[in-house]
């Protein structure tokens, strides 16, 4: 080789190092609008748009929000996510909802990949060598649980995105200490703590800097001087009462009181069993993360960790023992704080998603260890062991998707269907909505929406099928709506029953149901013209022949204050055999009133009760099948009208 030239290998490395970070970022571009919406992202939409008014004092293009000090996500900071706001705003905010869901998203994704690069490069700077920085990347990417959730989670993927970056400018600040570094130190760090008050675990390194490197100790207050004002600009919602409103939102992330304010659900399915939120068992946390994280992964961390803290006092010049003790410390404080002060937790484990970050530095360690192995068939049964998983994982991943969230580690899949959530974010609904959009196109579409979030689901179309759509909830059905979605997310089994109702379409995945679509069938309804010689009522008689009507927007009402022996009666026509019926209420009741059947032969004398159980939301199903007379009774007391919008019969 010629004196001054490079060998092959030194132009040959960056490019198979481009090619590797272009493959992820061409893979993130094609799938970052796959996964269906969740609420959280309309939620933090909507932050994102509270915060523009709060700051700017124009509201006037989202008037139906609310004032920054009612919202109930008041405390999460959008100091990370805020420059969608800003291009919003740049375009007069004239973008569709859709558009701005697919905007944030891209964003979140690009951060991560930022992220990524510099995971590469900071542990390509500390072992001097580019495959245990590959290696650490494929290791945070092919974690399934949480990289959908890099798109569209906000905070828990976003907040480990911005710890790394944290401790990007941190070592940035210890390699090159001058007023540049240290600014930028504070000014990540604040960013994010506003992201997550977890980030104020970041004062664990600080420490760590004042003991090991007095003469950075002068730098501290100057980098903490600018993570204060940072943080406070980023978050509006302190500048009034700063220490009162940060004291507000400590309680409300460490205590029950954040289940008060959010929409959560109240009970959680674990282990085979429902829970309260707030009364979760102490192995919640470590339950999950063993049986939703690769087993590889946690195999190599725990012995890269045993490994590292073999000799405590181990460290290098370049600071990297910081990161060392501060990922551990930080894995430490959750692992075992958490179930000692047992807050409100929901949804898996995602809210402690940035704990990956120490699984994956410490894995990294041990593979590196393992690399230096002088045993070669060791070396390579292990490293082979670790490409396996890999492969497995990524092949998993890309047969999942777009449900690669629903992750179990093979030794547990079979036991973890019917015991734990499932689909968490509820993203499996866009699916169903585009299903129906394609059943029935160009036709308004009437849809239940049973535990299904539909109304955040919709923001992942388009407006112009969007607005095809008519959605209600299940328990609030006024009209006999078309079609049911159901989500199977903290649902035991891989069956549910809707009356009226059958199944057409499903989504399902390692032998577990995400969600369902179920259309009415109207078996054995029947033509209330032909079943029905008369009908009459205690009240309003002239007008209760509307209940037997299939124009929605006709009611009958009863007396103005409810009276509980007002009663509809309706004579059947010969022959007819009455087996079930659906009664839907009018504007002033939320679900079907409690109801009592009386059944007579001649509609004079013989009136006996007719045991009926309830059928579904406004069914009631007859033990026996009721006279030629059968007269409704609703044994509610109230002081509003009873009101019924129409009856269904159903028999031969």
């Amino acid at each position: 080789m010629q004196k001054g030239h490079k060998p092959f290998s030194a132009y040959l490395q960056p490019v198979l190092i481009f090619c590797f970070f272009a493959v992820i970022l061409a893979a993130g571009l094609r799938v970052y609008d796959d996964y269906g919406p969740v609420s959280e992202e309309k939620n933090q939409i909507d932050a994102g748009h509270i915060i523009w008014a709060h700051i700017t004092g124009d509201n006037s293009h989202y008037t139906e929000l609310p004032a920054l000090e009612n919202y109930m996500n008041r405390y999460y900071g959008q100091g990370a996510t805020f420059v969608t706001v800003l291009l919003e705003a740049a375009f007069g905010f004239s973008w569709d909802i859709n558009r701005v869901w697919k905007v944030r998203r891209l964003w979140n994704f690009l951060c991560f990949f930022m992220a990524l690069i510099c995971l590469f490069g900071l542990v390509k700077k500390r072992y001097k060598h580019t495959a245990p920085a590959c290696l650490a990347v494929l290791n945070l990417v092919l974690l399934p649980r949480m990289f959908p959730e890099v798109f569209y989670n906000d905070r828990d993927p976003l907040f480990l995105t911005w710890l790394v970056f944290s401790f990007t400018a941190m070592m940035l600040f210890l390699g090159r200490t001058n007023l540049l570094t240290a600014l930028l130190f504070g000014a990540v760090l604040a960013v994010t703590v506003n992201i997550r008050m977890f980030g104020l675990i970041f004062l664990i390194p600080l420490v760590l800097i004042f003991l090991y490197y007095p003469s950075k100790r002068r730098w501290l207050g100057l980098i903490l001087l600018v993570f204060v004002l940072v943080w406070y600009a980023l978050s509006p919602i302190y500048w009034k009462a700063p220490f009162k409103t940060l004291w507000t939102s400590v309680v409300h992330l460490t205590t029950k009181q954040r289940m008060i304010d959010t929409r959560g659900t109240s009970e959680l399915l674990f282990a085979g069993k429902y829970y309260p939120e707030q009364s979760l068992p102490w192995f919640y946390l470590p339950l999950w993360m063993l049986i939703s994280t690769p087993l590889v992964l946690l195999c190599l961390s725990a012995f890269g960790a045993a490994a590292r803290f073999r000799c405590v006092k181990e460290r290098d010049e370049s600071g990297f023992f910081l990161m060392d003790y501060s990922l551990a410390a930080f894995f430490l404080l959750f692992f075992i704080g958490i179930p000692l002060i047992r807050p409100t937790l929901y949804s898996g484990w995602r809210h402690f998603y940035f704990l990956n970050l120490s699984l994956v530095w410490f894995a990294v360690y041990g593979l590196d260890r393992i690399l230096k192995i002088k045993k070669l068939p060791l070396k390579w049964a292990l490293l082979l062991t670790e490409a396996l998983s890999f492969v497995l994982t990524l092949v998993w991943m890309t047969g999942a998707h777009p449900y690669e969230g629903v992750y179990f580690s093979p030794l547990f899949r079979q036991r973890a269907a019917g015991n734990f959530e499932r689909d968490t974010g509820f993203i499996s609904t866009l699916e169903c909505l585009e299903y129906l959009a394609e059943t029935e196109p160009g036709q308004k579409i009437e849809v239940m929406n049973a535990n299904a979030f539909i109304p955040y689901a919709l923001i992942g179309l388009p407006k112009q099928v969007r607005e095809r759509f008519s959605t209600i909830d299940w328990k609030m059905q006024r009209t006999p709506m078309k079609y049911v979605i159901f989500n199977y997310n903290n649902r035991q089994g891989n069956d549910e029953d809707f009356p009226y109702y059958a199944p057409v379409f499903h989504i399902e995945r390692a032998g577990m149901k995400l969600a369902e679509v179920f259309q009415r069938t109207n078996n054995r309804l029947l033509d209330p013209a032909v079943a029905v010689e008369s009908v009459h009522a205690s009240f309003n008689d002239s007008d209760v022949s509307r209940i037997l009507s299939d124009d929605g927007s006709e009611i009958w009402s009863g007396a103005s204050v409810h009276d509980k022996d007002e009663t509809v009666t309706l004579c059947f026509s010969d022959g007819i055999q009455v087996e079930s019926l659906e009664l839907f209420p009018g504007d002033a009741a939320d679900v079907s009133e409690a109801l009592t059947f009386l059944t007579s032969a001649d509609g004079v004398t013989g009136w006996q009760d007719l045991p009926a159980e309830k059928y579904g939301t406004n069914g009631w199903l007859f033990s026996s099948l009721p006279e030629k007379y059968l007269r409704i009774q609703s044994s509610v007391e109230s002081n509003q009208q009873w009101q019924v919008r129409q009856i269904l019969l159903y028999g031969k």
